[in-house]
């Protein structure tokens, strides 16, 4: 289900153009969901669904909108921090999920990784709505408008 959704994913975020804050944030309020849903499953099959919705929203927001907006002269250095995050995070992370899911139960490490997720998703859409403080215009060397 993962990767069907993480496939469906990719191909809307491909669809649809360049993403912008709006779709990381919208993306990684949809990751807080899923994560939650998974942690509150009763059952497989609704966990199933949810993991669904993960894929979906793990490859629109990290993969689509990163590697998009990046310079194409950086490109490569984003695809070498992305790797070193997903592989160097599964490292650190997946003990202590273990461990967290052995003392707490095995819902706690979605719903804590939930919880997180919702609360930069918050601060992601907060930060777009917060007004900046003065522009510098390249046009004009540097001078605010």
């Amino acid at each position: 289900m993962f990767t069907a959704a993480s496939l469906a994913g990719t191909l809307v975020a491909a669809a649809r153009g360049r993403p912008g804050p709006r779709t990381t944030a919208a993306a990684t309020g949809a990751v807080a969901a899923g994560q939650l849903l998974v942690g509150l499953a009763p059952a497989l099959a609704p966990a199933g669904l949810a993991v669904a919705g993960l894929g979906w929203s793990v490859l629109v927001s990290a993969v689509a909108a990163r590697l998009q907006g990046a310079r194409p002269d950086m490109l490569g250095r984003v695809m070498a921090v992305f790797a070193v995050v997903l592989l160097g995070g599964t490292a650190v992370s997946g003990p202590l999920a273990g461990w967290l899911a052995g003392v707490a139960g095995p819902q706690a490490p979605f719903l804590l990784g939930g919880a997180a997720a919702a609360v930069t998703a918050g601060a992601l859409a907060a930060r777009r709505r917060a007004p900046s403080g003065p522009r510098r215009s390249r046009a004009t060397g540097g001078a605010r408008r």
